[in-house]
């Protein structure tokens, strides 16, 4: 028996083709994506899709966008170092959450500020009215957006296995604190303290070099 077609399915919008990608990327990576492999998942043909996107490219600038959505926006009242703090550790909890997207934003970053040009306005407003030059405050969200995704991209493959022979191995070579590095590194039992210290190293050292007049810092 012959199987039925797909249909155009009612209802088909952007957002909804941007939060069926989304989906597929969680489930398979961006590798996995494709205009058909949409189409197949969501039960319509591939050329429905685009009366809606014009392409992968503005299906993936909407995944990015639905992923900015996600991430709070820093509270207001507070110093830039704060709003910044609290941005971070929110766009590292939306990345953590999505993991297969990563890459995609490592490799997409002028697109991605572009996609969530609100909220990047909005950030630079405040970096600009806490003191910092327009050229400063630029850096220093540039440098913020590139660690949390870098520090993402650095844990989104799967956690190392233990190896107790390998450390076992280094201690009878002499190296101890090797041994314990290795050993600590399995699971990445002390992620989240590893991020908030480098987190704040990264702050200090903004605080210090670009904005040592802000406002609030």
């Amino acid at each position: 028996m012959a199987s039925t077609p797909p249909t155009d399915r009612p209802g088909l919008s952007r957002p909804a083709i941007c939060a069926a990608a989304l989906a597929l990327i969680d489930a398979r990576g961006v590798a996995a994506l494709s205009i058909r492999a949409l189409a197949a998942q969501m039960g319509t043909r591939p050329m429905s899709l685009y009366r809606h996107v014009d392409d992968k490219d503005d299906i993936l600038d909407g995944v990015v966008a639905l992923l900015l959505d996600e991430t709070p926006r820093p509270p207001g009242g507070g110093s830039w170092r704060a709003g910044m703090r609290a941005w971070a550790l929110g766009y590292r909890a939306v990345l953590a959450r999505h993991p297969a997207v990563v890459p995609l934003l490592a490799t997409r970053a002028a697109t991605s500020y572009a996609t969530g040009r609100e909220r990047v306005e909005e950030a630079l407003t405040m970096l600009e009215r806490s003191g910092m030059s327009p050229a400063d405050a630029a850096l220093v969200l540039r440098a913020m957006a590139r660690f949390v995704v870098g520090f993402s991209l650095a844990g989104a493959g799967a956690p190392p296995a233990a190896d107790p022979p390998a450390a076992a191995g280094l201690r009878e070579a002499g190296l101890p604190r090797l041994a314990r590095l290795v050993e600590g590194m399995a699971g990445d039992p002390d992620d989240d303290a590893l991020f908030a210290l480098s987190l704040d190293a990264l702050l200090d050292g903004l605080e210090r070099r670009v904005a040592p007049h802000a406002r609030g810092s």
